[in-house]
């Protein structure tokens, strides 16, 4: 499964396509042994688990940026032996397209892919909709009428829509009037912009005094970076030093 970063990818596995297996949607499916893990977390032991198996390898680009040669060589290797000497395993990959080419380095992996890949394009304006809405209407909330549209115009043509939408409805919910989610709600949490820097703030005040000074020499690099991007303003606790 391969798309942009912030396109969705990792929602379309755990929210859609895990719960669809779990529910019994492929023959058997309801009874396979499923796990979720990151190419940092390492291979998970699937030696003692007897019947089907369901793997997905959420984050895969990380083979290629956080592995180095070694481990990457290594992860790899144990990764396509799994592949090659294990019919009762099923695997999906969730990568960044961007990362799609370094594949290519690994001729059987790369023609696994060129066999097997789904894109995952960006959300449509439908999609976002129904992401704000239909979670809320699981959990017995009700949205203002106007709420969704309000939200919609905030993320509108911003890169990884999906990310930034998710990080202001958990400010919404924090801020919710009983069980209804609404306008004047959203408005103070600050919007998307709001709740990203509140995220970064939170995030930035957990390290320690060392691991603050490498973290804004990282942030500024990328700052650094052309291409669209969504303005974050420092807070106290990023904007000294």
């Amino acid at each position: 499964m391969v798309g942009a970063s912030g396109a969705g990818k990792s929602s379309v596995v755990r929210a859609g396509l895990l719960p669809a297996l779990h529910g019994g949607t492929l023959p058997g499916s309801a009874q396979w042994t499923t796990r979720v893990c990151t190419p940092t977390e390492g291979m998970p032991d699937l030696i003692a688990v007897a019947g089907h198996q369901f793997m997905v390898i959420d984050q895969f680009e990380e083979v290629f940026t956080n592995l180095d040669g070694p481990a990457q060589t290594a992860y790899l290797d144990q990764f396509m032996e799994i592949l090659q000497a294990r019919p009762n395993v099923t695997c999906v990959l969730v990568l960044r397209a961007d990362y799609y080419p370094h594949c290519a380095a690994r001729p059987e992996l790369a023609t696994m892919l060129a066999d097997n890949t789904v894109l995952v394009g960006a959300m449509g304006d439908d999609d976002l909709r129904a992401a704000i809405e239909e979670p809320a209407r699981r959990a017995g909330l009700a949205l203002e009428p106007s709420l969704a549209d309000v939200l919609l115009a905030d993320v509108a043509a911003q890169p990884g829509a999906l990310p930034l939408l998710s990080t202001a409805l958990l400010a919404l919910w924090e801020h919710r009037e009983g069980a209804r989610l609404t306008v004047r709600g959203y408005l103070r949490t600050g919007g998307v912009r709001e709740a990203i820097n509140r995220l970064a703030e939170a995030a930035y005040s957990r390290l320690s005094p060392a691991q603050q000074t490498v973290a804004r020499r990282i942030l500024l690099r990328l700052a650094s970076i052309p291409g669209p991007v969504i303005e974050l303003r420092f807070g106290p606790a990023l904007a000294g030093g």
